[in-house]
């Protein structure tokens, strides 16, 4: 197996890969829902994203054996850095092989490439801007969520002893503190979370105690 090389996209062709590599990754996935190529591409255009007016960005594609086998972009807006007094790289649009190599040398380059740059914070999964897509699924596809639906970003994250596994903060995007009803949830099959569900809408907990 070759090493990974970590590759700045600059032509048409390398964005083409860029943007078509999750199709290749996830295919055989149900539940993967393909960006629009087209959108993928404005995003990366001046002329069509407003966004880049203020924002640097640098997409980077993982390659080993002349095989793609990740992505990532580098982002460092400075209108939020100025908003918020700050000196954060951003990463977005990753996606990668299960691979811990391929993974840290994505984002060891977006850390190198933000560090050439004066930022001191990395942050992420981002977008451009904040109105872009944010975060990442990193366990079981949700059959109540909406598709889109931002849950929070990760600010910090580490290996554990072993590389075998990450931890990681993250700040919810929403204040949790006002929810009316909060479950705990057994297991996660569907059967529960439906009468769960049952429950909440008839204003009853799962004892039939209003």
């Amino acid at each position: 197996m070759g090493n990974v090389c970590i590759k700045s996209v600059s032509t048409r062709k390398d964005l083409e890969k860029f943007i078509k590599f999750p199709i290749t990754l996830y295919a055989g996935n149900g539940q993967f829902v393909p960006e629009m190529a087209n959108d993928v591409r404005d995003s990366f255009n001046p002329d069509k994203n407003h966004g880049l007016s203020f924002t640097e960005v640098q997409a980077f594609i993982a390659e080993r054996d002349g095989k793609v086998v990740g992505r990532i972009a580098g982002i460092i807006n400075s209108r939020a850095n100025k908003k918020w007094n700050s000196s954060v790289v951003r990463f977005g649009y990753i996606d990668f092989i299960d691979d811990l190599e391929v993974s840290k040398a994505l984002l060891d380059t977006v850390v190198e490439w933000g560090r050439e740059r004066g930022m001191t914070e990395i942050q992420g999964p981002l977008g451009i801007t904040d109105f872009d897509k944010e975060g990442m699924l990193v366990e079981v596809w949700s059959e109540r969520l909406p598709k889109g639906v931002v849950v929070g970003h990760i600010e910090k994250f580490e290996h554990n002893a072993a590389k075998t596994a990450y931890s990681a903060r993250v700040r919810l995007a929403v204040d949790m503190s006002a929810l009316d009803n909060v479950l705990i949830v057994e297991n996660t099959h569907y059967g529960e979370i439906e009468t769960l569900m049952d429950n909440i809408e008839n204003q009853t907990t799962p004892n039939g105690n209003n």
